[in-house]
């Protein structure tokens, strides 16, 4: 199925694309119905389509499925890092649990360049600050309403 997407979706996309060209970390404030799960799934795939590898961290397990049915609906092969699923490392693009990753972080040798954080205005938590140190080559993209 492709991803269709509204014209604000697609500006926003485009807007998200030239700032990377500028700044490593983004914030992405749309409202809520906006759509940021299809925005952030397109990103997703399109950065995974140039072989790029993406992590997408969320602090609840309803929007870690979210995601994941959002990736599938679009074809895109993903793994899941939570309690209870069986980890896909070949996947290149990743939807974790906050919680599970800052856990597993020693452990996990998926190397993203992109992470992008659902609800980003929780990210300040030590849990994400240490899964963001961690990583510091990868372009962060925060997404919240």
């Amino acid at each position: 199925m492709s991803i269709q997407l509204r014209d604000y979706q697609e500006s926003a996309i485009d807007a998200v694309r030239a700032a990377f060209r500028l700044y490593k970390t983004l914030l992405l404030v749309l409202s809520t119905g906006a759509g940021k799960t299809v925005i952030f799934s397109f990103i997703a795939r399109a950065a995974a389509e140039k072989g790029r590898k993406v992590l997408i961290l969320a602090h609840r397990d309803q929007l870690i499925k979210q995601a994941s049915r959002k990736l599938r609906d679009y074809g895109v092969k993903h793994g899941i890092i939570m309690a209870g699923y069986t980890p896909d490392p070949a996947s290149r693009v990743q939807v974790a649990s906050v919680q599970t990753m800052a856990r597993r972080i020693k452990k996990i040798r998926f190397k993203p360049d992109m992470i992008i954080i659902d609800e980003a205005h929780l990210s300040a938590a030590k849990s994400y600050r240490d899964i963001l140190a961690a990583y510091p080559d990868a372009l962060v993209l925060g997404v919240t309403g």
